[in-house]
């Protein structure tokens, strides 16, 4: 039996599936049979649309249909279709030598019957019939991966550059002395940039009792830090944007500037724990911020 020689080859069709056409090598029992109807080779062998591979995967790729209830059985699989092209160039004969599932063989053996007129073989100067076995290969694409969700947008650099963007915020003169920390809520657009700035106003600037300015930097009502550290936030630069299913999201941030005539006496651990700790808060509830 005569095997089509082309190579392995995956045909990614217009569809949510896959077909291929394969064909390994001739067999070594496959010779010409002279005296019987059907041949196996022939001097010149049936040639379809002109010739070459490419043909008959152009004719596949538009024709084959993966079968609804295959995607919905998940069924994958090879069907070894065997068929003739009679003297005349017809497809005939066609019939499953190989089966992967009766869903998969009757789409198959559909395409191969419906196929247009072959140039027929010839033996001996005349046209004779020449029997062909295609294997067609029914495969489902991989599961698509979800698309990705990141509620929260990321400052370039990550955490420790935001740190330190904001431990540098110049102290303005006008400030006259005033000591403090301002927090800030703004929006971040789908393409990252800063919008929306506006310091929080403290309600009530107490300190819990027992605590001291160290440890918990007082919540500062001076207009100019307000204006400074809403001056220092509007000016950073893009962030990347939270993602909602795989898009572009708007996302609101609160982060907390210090002004001191001093450097600020904090570990650095204290500094990134605070940072992290009020934009959680802040996703809670606002009022938190303040406890």
């Amino acid at each position: 039996m005569y095997y089509l020689r082309f190579p392995f080859l995956f045909l990614g069709l217009l569809l949510p599936l896959s077909v291929t056409a394969q064909s390994p090598a001739i067999a070594s029992t496959d010779t010409v049979r002279l005296g019987e109807t059907v041949y196996t080779y022939v001097e010149k062998m049936p040639t379809f649309r002109g010739g070459g591979t490419d043909s008959i995967i152009t004719y596949l790729r538009a024709t084959l249909r993966y079968p609804p209830q295959a995607v919905d059985q998940q069924v994958e699989g090879k069907s070894f279709i065997n068929f003739v092209v009679s003297p005349t160039g017809t497809v005939e004969q066609a019939k499953v030598v190989k089966s992967a599932h009766p869903l998969l063989d009757a789409e198959a053996l559909r395409v191969i019957r419906i196929m247009p007129t072959w140039e027929p073989g010839q033996q001996a100067g005349r046209n004779v019939p020449v029997s062909f076995t295609l294997p067609i290969l029914f495969r489902l694409p991989p599961p698509t991966a979800p698309a990705a969700t990141e509620p929260f947008a990321r400052f370039p650099g990550g955490p420790e550059a935001l740190r330190a963007y904001l431990m540098a915020a110049p102290y303005p003169e006008t400030a006259r002395g005033a000591e403090g920390r301002v927090f800030v809520q703004f929006e971040i657009g789908e393409n990252g940039q800063v919008r929306h700035v506006s310091a929080i106003r403290p309600i009530g600037s107490k300190q819990r009792k027992g605590t001291t300015s160290v440890a918990t930097p007082m919540l500062t009502p001076n207009p100019s830090l307000v204006k400074a550290a809403e001056a220092l936030v509007a000016a950073m630069p893009a962030w990347q944007p939270a993602f909602d299913r795989g898009q572009p999201a708007v996302s609101k941030q609160t982060v907390p500037v210090d002004f001191y005539v001093s450097p600020l006496p904090l570990p650095r651990q204290l500094c990134m724990s605070t940072l992290i700790k009020c934009q959680l808060l802040w996703a809670i509830h606002p009022k938190l911020l303040f406890l």
